[in-house]
């Protein structure tokens, strides 16, 4: 993992997501498309399409869970690079939402050049190599 800043710090357009999966793929983060839907910022369907659609490039599909039942997310993401996300301390609304790169229990990176991390994470993104035998380096 090789951590990338976010360029963009707006709600509507900003791109913490694509930092994290730059940071994570190690990769530059003009290397990564925008993911928003320009015409409804909020459209998480489709923010999750093409971030699926980029990183199955890679031979990766990407889900995206919720832990609940006290289980330990610890447990389940054991050495694994994950998106985490949660409601941005930057932000008044439910939506404004943030990302950052998680790794056995704890935040490694904020793209956010404040580092404030995430007010809680209720939400853990997951890379899914398709195919070992297909895998593609970067």
């Amino acid at each position: 993992m090789k951590p990338v800043m976010q360029t963009d710090l707006t709600f509507e357009t900003g791109n913490c997501g694509e930092a994290c999966i730059a940071s994570i793929l190690e990769l530059k983060l003009s290397d990564i498309p925008p993911l928003h839907n320009p015409v409804d910022h909020k459209d998480g369907v489709m923010y999750c399409k093409r971030l699926r659609e980029f990183v199955s490039r890679f031979g990766f599909s990407y889900i995206d869970m919720a832990m609940g039942g006290g289980h330990d997310p610890k447990d389940f993401f054991k050495d694994c690079w994950v998106i985490a996300t949660g409601p941005s301390p930057h932000g008044t609304e439910e939506w404004h939402r943030h990302g950052v790169v998680w790794y056995n229990g704890k935040v490694e990176h904020d793209p956010h050049p404040s580092n404030q991390g995430l007010k809680e994470i209720d939400m853990y993104g997951v890379f899914i190599l398709k195919d070992p035998s297909k895998w593609i380096p970067f």
